[in-house]
């Protein structure tokens, strides 16, 4: 499961025109209101063939999203709430 983006913002000037960008790391924390929420590091490479070549990330972003525990798949949860931000508008699913 990732996305596919325009990443057009990169630390090193270059835009890559089909992104990858994969959740790499999850925390999941239960709130004292009884609510939960996922703090994601979301990691984004040149490509698909990047990552799969086990090549280092161009960037990483943080997001904190709201998790629904009675839900299915917490993972899906934080791709469908990447998919609601800014930066990752017009992003598909790969």
């Amino acid at each position: 499961m990732a996305l596919q983006i325009a990443l057009n913002k990169t630390p090193i000037g270059i835009a890559f025109p089909e992104a990858y960008a994969r959740v790499t790391e999850g925390r999941w924390k239960l709130n004292p209101d009884g609510t939960a929420t996922c703090h994601v590091t979301v990691s984004l490479y040149t490509s698909a063939a990047a990552r799969q070549a086990k090549a280092d990330p161009v960037k990483q972003m943080s997001f904190t999203t709201p998790l629904d525990l009675t839900g299915t798949n917490q993972i899906a949860q934080a791709y469908t709430f990447l998919k609601t931000r800014a930066e990752f508008a017009g992003s598909k699913d790969v």
